[in-house]
């Protein structure tokens, strides 16, 4: 079969003349491959409704330099760590599901990071000990 695959986040998506799949591929824990598929959660009557649901379910997500800055207000840090560093934490996997953003094409080197409130509230707690 003839299919070309786009990377979103951690999924792997297949794409065929074009059109990405919804279905994807993760890589598991203890190894192998999960194919995850989405279902229907909601139905709401609007696509305004539709789109709020969706940006709330993903919840709070900060570029290095606003998670360093958020790093300070959860108290971790007294002045916010250079964003390379934070870049550097994420790279080591440091917060567990951040995500390299890639410009147009997906293709390449560079990118930026997006880490979740929830990774920084862990890592938080983690300097804490």
């Amino acid at each position: 079969m003839n299919f070309e695959t786009v990377k979103i986040g951690d999924g792997v998506h297949v794409s065929v003349n074009g059109v990405t799949s919804a279905a994807f591929a993760r890589e598991c824990t203890g190894g192998g491959w999960a194919v995850l598929v989405p279902q229907i959660a909601y139905t709401p009557d609007t696509l305004e409704d539709a789109l709020a649901m969706i940006a709330t379910d993903l919840g709070d997500w900060y570029t290095v330099a606003q998670a360093a800055e958020v790093l300070v207000e959860m108290g971790a840090f007294d002045t916010a760590p250079p964003a390379q560093t934070v870049s550097k934490w994420a790279r080591e996997g440091l917060f567990p599901g951040a995500m390299k953003i890639r410009g147009p094409g997906g293709r390449g080197g560079g990118g930026s990071w997006r880490i979740s409130r929830a990774a920084l509230v862990e890592f938080a707690k983690r300097r804490e000990q």
